[in-house]
């Protein structure tokens, strides 16, 4: 694995959580310190023609167990997106085209789970110590977004559809939104005199940055003209959902920036059947990070 988490369960190092802040966006983090490279956010997906709906040659939801993803009528842990991981891995470097697809009935159930919210669910139970739901976290958002790598091949190659990139993008997204809620609970558990303020500080700003850059590549996926009208409103909807809490944990800076960009994006003919589900987004994005003043009492 690209990353490790240090043995000791109550210190958790916020530099490992920005690896997969860029990751689908084909940048990479290095534990050993070296300054990450963030990709821009033009790559957000792969440049291609239009495919819509590309042949279903995926397997069945049977082979896929046969193979070793987890079964689909239970909800995955971060352990069991790991193992599914590696066996679609193993299944894309044979053939990208043989990968689970969206609503499919010969793999509509393993995709299903695979990008499920219910997945999420333990990441938000109090009832389990932080130590436990933060590891899970970053695993989780670590594996999402090596899934959504997994299937960027795929979708140049015009073997997977626009749904598909989208479906993952939204899990990948949810996951972030995720952590910076853990992050948030976890701060305040911090002492004063914590040895590893500044390293913890240094990481959390770096993680902040790499939250910036995966916004700004879904914001810029809304764009692309590889996926369908009715995949980017599809996106605006888990945008909507998620990206408002994410931006809320930004620097101003980054704020300011999105909301420009959705602006800019809300005035764009070429976007003009999007409009709507973008103004959802911007209107969201706007309250969270420019809360109405309360008047004076």
């Amino acid at each position: 694995m690209l990353i490790q988490l240090r043995r000791r369960p109550a210190v958790i190092d916020f530099g490992l959580l920005v690896y997969l802040s860029s990751i689908a966006l084909g940048g990479g983090f290095s534990p050993s310190g070296v300054e990450a490279q963030e990709p821009s956010a033009k790559q957000a997906v792969p440049a291609r023609a239009v495919a819509a709906f590309p042949e279903d040659r995926s397997l069945t939801d049977v082979e896929y167990i046969r193979r070793g993803v987890p079964a689909h009528d239970r909800v995955w842990s971060a352990g069991d997106l790991q193992s599914a991981l590696k066996a679609l891995s193993e299944i894309a470097a044979q053939d990208p085209g043989l990968l689970p697809r969206f609503d499919s009935k010969r793999s509509g159930a393993t995709f299903g789970r695979m990008t499920a919210a219910e997945n999420l669910e333990l990441l938000k139970d109090r009832s389990l110590p932080l130590a436990v739901r933060m590891p899970m976290g970053i695993a989780t958002l670590e594996t999402t977004g090596e899934l959504t790598k997994l299937y960027l091949d795929g979708f140049a190659r015009n073997a997977i559809g626009g749904v598909e990139m989208v479906e993952l993008m939204g899990i990948m997204f949810r996951s972030a939104e995720a952590v910076v809620v853990l992050v948030d609970e976890f701060l305040p558990t911090l002492p004063p005199d914590d040895p590893d303020r500044e390293v913890r500080q240094a990481g959390l700003e770096q993680m902040k940055r790499g939250m910036g850059t995966m916004i700004a590549g879904g914001l810029t996926t809304l764009t692309e003209d590889g996926f369908s009208t009715a995949d980017r409103i599809r996106l605006a909807g888990y945008l909507r959902e998620t990206v408002p809490t994410i931006a809320g944990s930004l620097s101003k800076a980054s704020q300011s920036e999105i909301l420009r960009r959705l602006d800019d994006m809300t005035r764009d003919p070429k976007l003009k059947e999007v409009h709507p589900a973008i103004d959802e987004l911007r209107k969201a994005v706007r309250e969270k990070v420019e809360p109405a003043e309360q008047p004076p009492r």
